[in-house]
């Protein structure tokens, strides 16, 4: 398979997860925003004044806010090999040596490339 379609797919969950993470920490930051700011907004003006409430309110959301983007990159995006690299993990598994022998290195890429497409040819009949 020419086409690593298994990395393409588990970039694509990975890269689905981040946005849904991005999503449901929006949500919340406004869902909270909104109950939570009127009765913090309410106590704390009574005790002190209402730039001191606002202000503190504000403070705290964002820092939550920034905590919750901040836990998306805990994982790191997958890498993916090159085509060359999956090529030859393809040949390794199925038995085949790599190339690596006494004739010149273009010599050595043209068989294997020739022997790729004839297994890709089996596949296909």
């Amino acid at each position: 398979m020419l086409i690593p379609i298994d990395q393409i797919k588990r970039r694509a969950r990975w890269h689905t997860r981040d946005i849904a993470l991005a999503v449901i920490g929006g949500a919340l930051l406004l869902v909270g925003l909104g109950f939570f700011l009127a009765a913090a907004w309410t106590l704390i003006a009574e005790h002190y004044s209402g730039l001191i409430a606002s202000a503190s309110i504000g403070g705290v959301f964002f820092g939550v806010g920034l905590i919750v983007l901040a836990l998306r990159r805990r994982e790191p995006a997958p890498v993916l090999p090159t085509l060359d690299e999956h090529l030859r993990a393809e040949a390794a598994r199925r038995g085949v040596p790599p190339p690596g022998g006494q004739l010149p290195m273009l010599v050595e890429a043209f068989v294997f490339g020739v022997h790729t497409y004839l297994q890709i040819r089996k596949r296909r009949r």
